[in-house]
Formats: structure tokens, sequence, C-alpha cells
């Protein structure tokens, strides 16, 4: 086979990550990164479109039971093939920083706290952040993440 050939043989999967659920994990190659990233010596991960984001977020989503099994509890934020949950801020985007910093605090709380309610957590403390989150709309029994966009981040600013 000629080499020009091969190269065009060659195949390296699909442009999108979740497009290669399945395949993914028979040729990721475990870097340092991902060491890190497994290790919890990294907790945000950045880049441009194309960088591998989506490719670490599923298979750490696939590994979540072993990583379980070590102490390390995963919760998805969202499908990253469906509407984000913010999609409706492009409209009305809060308009300082300050309000964006709340807004995604609001939201990190809202998926921890129906993760610890999924595992019957109900310290006085839970029940607690649980009720303000009720009152406020944003947590249910059953997740759904879409009324944070409804409230207001600077009524849970000190």
């Amino acid at each position: 086979m000629e080499r020009l050939d091969l190269l065009k043989s060659l195949s390296f999967g699909s442009q999108v990550a979740e497009d290669e659920v399945a395949k993914l994990q028979e040729y990721f190659v475990q870097t340092d990164q991902w060491n890190r990233i497994e290790r919890g010596d990294i907790d945000i991960v950045r880049g441009e479109k194309g960088a591998g984001k989506s490719a670490l977020y599923l298979l750490l989503d696939k590994r979540k039971d072993a990583l379980f099994d070590r102490g390390v509890l995963i919760v998805s934020g969202e499908n990253p093939r469906g509407a984000t949950v913010f999609k409706d801020l492009i409209a009305d985007p809060p308009a300082t920083e300050r309000e964006f910093i709340v807004l995604w605090k609001l939201y990190i709380l809202s998926l921890i706290a129906h993760e610890m309610r999924s595992f019957d957590i109900s310290t006085a403390d839970a029940r607690s952040v649980y009720g303000a989150l009720e009152e406020a709309g944003l947590l249910e029994r059953e997740l759904n993440l879409g009324p944070i966009y409804l409230c207001d981040p600077l009524t849970w600013v000190n």
C-alpha cells in the first residue's frame, strides 16, 4: 500500500467526542494531564473548541463507578449534546461579572444538593440548603436546572 493511500485510510474517530462515546475509550491516550484530572489534582478544564474537553467529560462520566469506589462522586452538569442550561441567557445575560459568579455558584450548589438528596443526606444543614433552594424554585425532587436563569442572582449575595 502506498503511503498516501495508507494515510487516507487512517481514522482518528469523529471530530465530535459525543459521537464517539462507545469507541472513545479504545483509543484514548491517558496523558499526564488525564492522570492529574483523574487523581483530582485538576478541577477545571478549559480550552478552545475541539481541544478535547468533551472527551474528558465523557470519559470521566464513563468511569464514575470506579471513581465512586475511590471516594470520588461524579455529578454530570448537563447533557453535552443537548441544549445548555444557560441557553436563555444569550438574549438576556447577567449585567455584571458578580451576577455571573453568583449564577454559577447557584448552578453548582443545585447540582450538589440534588446529588446529596439522591444519597438521602438529610443533616440539619443539608435540609436547610434544600429548603432554601426549593423556596427559590431551584431544587425539585427531579433534577431540573432550567429555573436557575430565571432567578435574580443578586438576591443571593450578602
